[in-house]
C-alpha cells in the first residue's frame, strides 16, 4: 500500500483498526490521545503530530521501510506488538431462549 498523503494515512490507519475490530475509543485509550485525535488522523487532517500519529500506527501493527536503495537503512528488528488488553467481543449465546409469555 502506498502511502502519498495524509488521506491515504488515515485510510490505512482505519482498515487496520476495523481489520482487528478494534474501537476509536478503544485505540485512543492504548495510545494515550483522545477520540478526536483518532478521528482526525483517519480522515487524514494534515496536522495532526507526527507522534502520535506513528505510535497509532505502531500499536496496530502498520509499519514503514525506506523505499530507496540508497538511502543507508540500519537493521533494527521492530519491536513486538504489545498486548492491547483489549478483550474478544463475547459471541452470542446461542442457547439462550427468548423470555416472554408463552400460551
Amino acid at each position: 500500500m502506498n502511502l502519498d498523503d495524509t488521506q491515504s494515512f488515515g485510510k490505512a490507519v482505519r482498515a487496520y483498526r476495523k481489520r482487528q475490530k478494534i474501537s476509536q475509543t478503544q485505540i485512543a485509550a492504548v495510545a494515550n490521545t483522545g477520540t478526536r485525535f483518532i478521528s482526525d488522523l483517519e480522515n487524514g487532517k494534515p496536522s495532526v503530530q507526527l507522534d502520535k500519529a506513528l505510535k497509532v500506527a505502531w500499536l496496530l501493527g502498520i509499519r514503514f521501510e525506506v523505499a530507496d536503495p540508497e538511502v543507508p537503512y540500519p537493521e533494527i528488528p521492530y519491536p513486538e506488538i504489545p498486548d492491547l488488553g483489549i478483550p474478544e467481543p463475547a459471541a452470542p449465546d446461542k442457547s439462550a431462549k427468548k423470555k416472554g409469555n408463552k400460551k
